[in-house]
């Protein structure tokens, strides 16, 4: 997955680039893979999911990507895009 997030609340907080790669136990559709995942991001302070698509692609394969803004730290609202696949 490679996801990105910025705040348009602080101009002294840089966006930031990730990618990562994890190690699933077992078969996962995408659907239910994101469904998880949307439920573990609904936890965060102030989550709030704005976009959600399972069909992205991501290096010429299927891919989901997430849209969600959440609460940094109290005071700053990031948001973040994650866009996925599943190998």
């Amino acid at each position: 997955m490679v996801y990105f997030y910025s705040s348009p609340d602080d101009e002294n907080l840089s966006g930031d680039f990730t990618v990562e790669v994890e190690r699933l136990n077992g078969s996962h559709s995408m659907q239910e893979y994101v469904a998880d995942t949307v439920d573990q991001y609904s936890s965060f302070d102030g989550f709030k999911l704005t976009s959600l698509s399972l069909n992205s692609t991501l290096g010429g394969l299927r891919a989901y990507s997430i849209l969600y803004t959440q609460n940094y730290n109290s005071t700053l609202n990031l948001t973040t895009l994650e866009v996925g696949t599943i190998r």
